[in-house]
């Protein structure tokens, strides 16, 4: 999915991995800079998409490949969602956040438990919450305060622990966050540039830097003022993997638990190379597919729409690829499911999607729900908070 701005266009772009027997892209590897330079004919290696090639379109229904539980999430004065505030969970906990009512805490049925809102300027505060990340095992949430150029840590309850500078000034802000072992945080800071931060005090550890030969300029400005801008979630987030998408490189690469890169597919024609660049990055995956998104650096500022989008599938039973038809909902007629809806703190092979509140009210009303989800749409209000949608892919 991708909001559109006049200012800032924001796409979920997560990333994932499989084998593949597509040609190879030959990437070269150093911790200072990665460039692919050329596309061989190898039956080994990992996929390439050619972007301009037009593939066949695949459609499916998504209880083909999944379980799917619905989660109410409860709704109170001060626990209000706006929809896309989910930032972690597990089996015991959902938690999302917004810049309203702070950190929102519901137990695993979406019962609402607590909240905290800890923003200001002491010392013990955050002036922004741009995303957080949760380690049950040690009650230490990590909330990435970008406007304070810092990392807060508190405990469940809103407790303060410490607090630490990310160590970057000016425009150089970290813009995500995960956990990366039991001593590290992952960050993303700017321009295809990863840092590996000390969970105790955010010293830097190690740092990975892809560059390509060309600097790619993400955004387009309008003559007499005014731009747009590609905005990426430049890291998966699901717990157990460390996957990352980088524009620059046309490449979607795991981090292996040494921090070295694993290249994971390709793109092709490279973006550098293009008159209108695009930009791919993986959105989920299956024991079978593979999910792969790419955005087009175009933009009409008269409609305010642009940024097209492709979604496609590459198929891990005989590698081949396709245009993404329809993902359905048996329970929702006319819902079109999207694995990388939300790019939260979650297990692995777990994607959450959230449905507002007044989307199923008024899909009820028109007799489109079946199942548990129609059971839970009959005792909704518009204004409710919305409903979680998890996806639960089987092995």
């Amino acid at each position: 999915m991708k909001k559109i701005h006049a200012l800032c266009l924001c796409a979920i772009l997560c990333a994932c991995g499989g084998n593949a027997k597509q040609p190879v892209a030959d990437v070269k590897a150093t911790n200072e800079k990665v460039q692919v330079t050329k596309i061989p004919s190898k039956p080994e290696g990992i996929p390439v998409l050619d972007v301009n090639k037009k593939y066949p379109k695949k459609s499916f229904c998504i209880q083909d490949i999944a379980d799917v539980e619905y989660v109410p999430l409860g709704i109170t004065d001060d626990i209000l969602w706006l929809r896309r505030e989910l930032e972690y969970m597990d089996d015991d906990h959902i938690i999302g956040a917004n810049s309203k009512t702070g950190v929102m805490i519901h137990d695993r049925q979406g019962k609402p438990l607590h909240h905290f809102h800890r923003q200001g300027g002491g010392p013990e505060e955050y002036k922004s919450i741009f995303g957080l990340c949760y380690d049950k095992k040690t009650d230490e949430m990590f909330i990435n305060d970008f406007m304070g150029n810092k990392i807060h840590v508190y405990d469940l309850k809103g407790n303060h622990k410490r607090s630490f500078s990310t160590g970057f000034g000016g425009q150089n802000r970290v813009n995500e966050i995960k956990i990366f072992n039991d001593e590290t945080l992952l960050g993303y800071v700017q321009d295809d540039y990863w840092v590996l931060l000390s969970r105790t005090n955010g010293k830097k550890m190690a740092e990975k830097s892809l560059r390509a030969d060309k600097v790619i300029n993400l955004r387009i400005r309008k003559e007499g003022g005014g731009q747009a801008n590609v905005g990426m979630d430049m890291m998966s987030h699901q717990r157990g993997e460390h996957i990352i998408s980088s524009y620059a490189t046309d490449t979607i690469f795991r981090l292996t638990p040494d921090f070295k890169l694993q290249p994971l597919m390709a793109k092709i024609p490279a973006s550098r190379s293009m008159e209108v660049p695009v930009f791919m990055a993986y959105t989920g995956q299956t024991p079978r597919y593979l999910f792969v998104n790419t955005i087009k650096k175009e933009y009409d500022f008269d409609k305010q729409t642009g940024y097209p989008s492709v979604d496609y599938i590459v198929d891990k039973t005989d590698n081949q690829i396709y245009e993404r038809g329809s993902i359905t909902n048996n329970d929702y007629q006319g819902q079109e499911v999207y694995m990388e809806d939300i790019n939260a703190d979650q297990p692995s092979g777990i994607y959450l999607q959230s449905i507002r509140a007044s989307s199923l009210v008024e899909a009820y009303e028109k007799g489109k729900l079946s199942g548990k989800l129609k059971e839970i749409a009959s005792k909704l209000k518009e204004d409710d908070n919305p409903v979680l949608m998890i996806i639960k892919l089987r092995k």
